[in-house]
């Protein structure tokens, strides 16, 4: 097994620093009311990844999709949009097998860049990020507004943090902390 942060040598044995977070944030504006958005994020898990999902709302009058509210325990439709590495555009659905039998499975419908662009090279996302600096392309960057809101959201976290001192959940490399799913 690997080490856990607070092995690594280079890391004060009584650092208390976060390094993994789980937060559930909401929009509150109209299109996005009752919307979750979860994001997930930590050092020395079991994969380096950067993607976005979108989680379809289970409804009660279709049972491929509410496979999990039968008992079937699928996952629900996703739309998963993999920015690396890796890039794809992948979706996650509940399928009836064919047959006469009524059984759910799940299955994948994928787009990944390397298979659909044999042969073509997609930089990292600092080469990407530099190509479009250069290039004077600003949609990789945060704005300032967007700066702005992040710290509004964060910045009161972070003193809560320091404030309350909450003990540290220890977990080894790979393994995602107790509790968290």
């Amino acid at each position: 097994a690997n080490p856990g942060y607070l092995d690594d040598e280079t890391v004060p044995k009584d650092s208390r620093c976060p390094t993994f977070a789980s937060l559930l944030l909401q929009v509150n504006n109209t299109r996005w009311r009752g919307v979750p958005f979860l994001m997930t994020a930590g050092k020395g898990m079991d994969e380096r990844v950067c993607e976005v999902r979108l989680r379809y709302k289970e409804q009660p009058h279709n049972e491929l999709i509410a496979a999990m509210n039968d008992g079937h325990g699928l996952p629900s439709n996703e739309l998963v949009m993999r920015i690396g590495p890796g890039e794809a555009l992948f979706m996650t659905t509940t399928s009836k097998v064919p047959g006469l039998k009524w059984k759910p499975k799940s299955t994948v419908m994928d787009m990944s860049y390397d298979k659909q662009f044999k042969g073509t090279y997609v930089g990292d996302a600092y080469e990407r990020l530099l190509l479009n600096a250069a290039l004077g392309d600003r949609s990789l960057f945060v704005s300032a507004d967007e700066l702005v809101e992040m710290w509004r959201i964060f910045t009161p976290l972070l003193h809560q943090i320091d404030e309350q001192n909450p003990e540290v959940a220890l977990h080894p490399f790979g393994v995602l902390p107790t509790g968290w799913a």
